[in-house]
């Protein structure tokens, strides 16, 4: 449902992408969620695999996180609900780095490839019923490579060669867009 300028997402729906996990990746995500609930750990984008870790960036509380296949970290930054933040994670097989409003708030240990599992926004693997996003999402990028080094200024996400896949609410007929 389009809803303040984004799509919302109301704890039981998602979208489930095409695109299936591989490395180098970058997740972005441009959010406000909702106030914070005692929930699961709400995923605003991720793939799983059941019983195993996969990738993905998540709100523990209100703490962003991140999923990478050796596990799940939080960082000790928050995320502000009912506020546009930009969120990215950038999976690499030597470290995971994970940013808010373009500043580094984490780097784990790095991922590795394998496992078919798709991409899922608004929640984490194709079969998870317990990590459901509530909230606004106003676009997601999925990126082969890594987008981002240091510091920088979150922008407006567009297409490009590199991107997999984007969520736009902008688009004029309020569609979902498939790039790729």
């Amino acid at each position: 449902m389009i809803r303040d300028g984004g799509l919302h997402f109301d704890g039981h729906r998602r979208i489930v992408a095409k695109v299936e996990r591989t490395l180098p990746a970058t997740l972005e995500a441009w959010i406000k969620p909702d106030s914070y609930r005692d929930e699961n750990w709400p995923f605003i984008i991720g793939s799983d695999i059941p019983g195993e870790y996969g990738l993905g960036i998540a709100i523990c509380g209100a703490m962003l996180s991140v999923e990478h296949v050796q596990g799940m970290l939080n960082s000790k930054d928050a995320v502000p609900p009912n506020r546009w933040s930009h969120v990215a994670a950038l999976f690499s097989e030597s470290k995971t780095r994970l940013y808010l409003n373009g500043k580094l708030v984490t780097t784990v240990p790095g991922s590795k490839s394998g496992g078919e599992t798709k991409f899922v926004v608004g929640n984490v693997g194709v079969n998870n019923l317990t990590s459901f996003y509530r909230g606004l999402i106003r676009s997601v990028r999925i990126s082969g490579g890594e987008r981002y080094e240091g510091r920088f200024e979150p922008s407006t996400l567009s297409s490009d060669s590199a991107s997999m896949l984007i969520v736009d609410r902008t688009t004029s007929d309020h569609s979902i867009g498939w790039y790729g």
